[in-house]
């Protein structure tokens, strides 16, 4: 039986391209461009770091990711990066996020966050989304200092809320932190939704297309 539900942030609760596509005006037909390689990047860095034992937090990584997209793409690194780092601080937050969670916690289900973002960062968000108080716990993995998929990551939660991990069910709308979580033991839900196409890497998980086919799973019927 689930008794904690652990969500990871990017990309599963919040809109990770919901800030450059509040500049459009700057960025114009190259904004969703920009997004999606300050996106790949971003990851890239992730995992490049975590190999070399070169660990940054992910404020950093996020900004260095930046400057290449925007390098690539022409800009230069004037106010526009600023801005868009300011931006990234208070992404918009997915519609399906607050009702799921208030129906977890109204059966009794406990909820966290488990990000590569920092803490400061991550009370941010979820402070700017109005869902602070809908989460027991912010789990970030600049405690261990290297970035998920590592085992280490996922193992904060264990720790953290000291619950055999076959209780934890793990969310995540990225398929290799889905892979990694499983890997690890958490039952995980991979939120695919945009119906993308699976990595082909070992790792059970259940797929779900959006937040309110959570709850069918983990919720026990009254």
């Amino acid at each position: 039986m689930i008794s904690y539900c652990v969500f990871d942030a990017y990309g599963t609760l919040f809109d990770v391209h919901s800030a450059a596509s509040k500049f459009q005006r700057i960025l114009g037909n190259k904004q969703e461009s920009v997004s999606a390689l300050w996106r790949q990047k971003q990851l890239e860095y992730t995992w490049l770091r975590s190999l070399m034992g070169r660990y940054v937090s992910f404020d950093q990584v996020t900004a260095d990711a930046l400057q290449y997209s925007l390098q690539v793409h022409g800009f230069q690194e004037d106010s526009s990066k600023v801005n868009l780092l300011e931006a990234y601080k208070k992404l918009d937050c997915y519609e399906d996020v607050q009702s799921c969670l208030n129906q977890l916690r109204a059966n009794n289900v406990a909820t966290a966050i488990l990000s590569n973002g920092t803490l400061p960062s991550l009370k941010t968000l979820v402070e700017n989304a109005n869902v602070a108080h809908l989460f027991d716990q912010l789990i970030s993995v600049s405690e261990v200092e290297v970035y998920k998929p590592h085992p280490s990551a996922y193992d904060l939660v264990t720790r953290k809320a000291q619950i055999p991990k076959e209780k934890v069910a793990f969310i995540s709308s990225n398929c290799w932190d889905a892979i990694g979580a499983a890997n690890f033991g958490f039952q995980v839900f991979w939120l695919n939704r945009n119906e993308n196409v699976p990595d082909v890497l070992p790792g059970k998980f259940t797929t779900i297309y959006n937040l309110n086919q959570l709850l069918d799973k983990v919720v026990q019927p009254s």
